[in-house]
C-alpha cells in the first residue's frame, strides 16, 4: 500500500482516492499513513475520496461523509449531522463524591461501578441534565461523549434497512 501510494502522489493528484488504505497495516503504520495524507491533503489543497470500514481512517480523514446504500447516496454532510440524525443520544460519563448516590431520573444507566455511572441521556436535554447533575452532586468528574463513529453508522445503516422493510 505504501508503495503504491507513493507512486500516486508522484504526480501530485488534486483528487486522490484511496480504496481501505490501511487494510493489513500495523497499527503504527496505519496511523503514519493516515497522518501523512492529511498533511498531503492539508499542504497541497487536493481533496480525497476515501472507502473504508476502518472507522479510525474515516474520523481521522473525512470531515464530509457520504453513505451509499445499495447504489443510492442515503447520507450526505458533516459527521456531527450524521451523529444527530441517528444517534439521538450522549454519553454522560460521571464520578460523584456524595455516598450511595441514585442518578437513575438522571438519564438510562448504562453501568455504574460505585459512584462511577455511565448514562445515557437525549442530546436535548444533555446541557440541562449536567447542569442538574453539577447542582445536586459533589462532582469528582463528568464528561460528555459522542457516541463511537462506528455506533453512528451502525445505527445509519439499521434505520435505512427498517425504512426500505416498512416501504417494500
Amino acid at each position: 500500500m505504501r508503495a503504491g501510494l507513493a507512486l500516486a502522489l508522484v504526480y501530485r493528484p488534486r483528487v486522490l482516492f484511496l480504496d481501505e488504505p490501511t487494510i493489513g497495516l500495523d497499527v503504527s503504520a496505519a496511523k503514519t499513513i493516515r497522518t501523512f495524507v492529511a498533511e498531503y491533503s492539508a499542504r497541497t489543497g487536493a481533496t480525497v475520496l476515501l472507502t473504508s470500514h476502518t472507522m479510525a481512517d474515516v474520523e481521522s480523514l473525512c470531515p464530509r461523509l457520504i453513505l451509499v446504500d445499495d447504489g443510492a447516496i442515503a447520507f450526505d454532510g458533516r459527521r456531527d449531522e450524521l451523529g444527530a440524525l441517528f444517534a439521538p443520544t450522549k454519553l454522560i460519563r460521571v464520578t460523584v463524591i456524595d455516598d450511595d448516590p441514585d442518578l437513575s431520573p438522571y438519564g438510562e444507566v448504562l453501568r455504574r461501578d460505585g459512584n462511577q455511572w455511565l448514562l445515557r441521556v437525549t442530546r436535548d436535554v444533555v446541557p440541562a441534565t449536567t447542569a442538574r447533575l453539577l447542582d445536586r452532586f459533589a462532582v469528582a468528574d463528568l464528561s460528555v461523549e459522542e457516541p463511537s463513529l462506528e455506533n453512528v453508522m451502525d445505527q445509519a445503516y439499521r434505520s435505512l434497512r427498517r425504512t426500505k422493510d416498512i416501504a417494500s
